[in-house]
């Protein structure tokens, strides 16, 4: 059977296995940000991910479209376009090797979701639409979760269906 590698993967005849090589680098400089990339915020627990759509170096800012809300607010979750000042001690760069689309499709995406949250309402799921997927799937196409994967690893084989669930987008 004949493989077909594309900008998302390789496709196997009915089925489709993709691969998105990742590594991680701390950003100590705001002209390493560039639109389309997909950065990452260290938290207690887990890490937040966002795209960034814009860069502005001259002031030490930045823009990120994410999916994001606070629980203790009140505020449901909801994909936001934000302006953060630049803070070399918390943003890692997610590097893909391999595998993603082009920048200004990333940015192109992350617009469309922006705008498909105004029309109607995207639901954030911990398990199956959190910021992660959004961030992925603005950059590869698929929706994934490493963390997600890392915290259901044990129970994987009994809930197949996590991560390939129809989305809006």
């Amino acid at each position: 059977m004949a493989a077909v590698v594309t900008g998302a993967g390789i496709l196997f005849g009915v089925g489709a296995y993709h691969f998105f090589k990742t590594s991680n680098k701390r950003v100590y400089n705001i002209r390493q940000l560039k639109k389309g990339d997909h950065v990452k915020y260290k938290r207690e627990l887990y890490s937040h991910h966002a795209v960034v759509v814009d860069v502005y170096p001259e002031n030490q800012t930045y823009k990120v479209i994410h999916f994001t809300g606070e629980k203790k607010s009140g505020i449901p979750a909801e994909i936001k376009e934000e302006v953060f000042h630049f803070d070399f001690d918390k943003i890692i760069l997610i590097h893909y090797r391999y595998g993603r689309l082009n920048r200004s499709e990333t940015v192109k995406r992350a617009y469309r979701l922006l705008k498909l949250q105004d029309e109607m309402r995207v639901i954030y799921d911990i398990l199956t639409n959190n910021c992660e997927h959004f961030a992925t799937w603005c950059i590869t196409g698929e929706a994934k979760s490493q963390q997600v994967n890392k915290v259901l690893a044990p129970i994987a084989p009994y809930i197949n269906f996590v991560g390939s669930l129809k989305r809006p987008y």
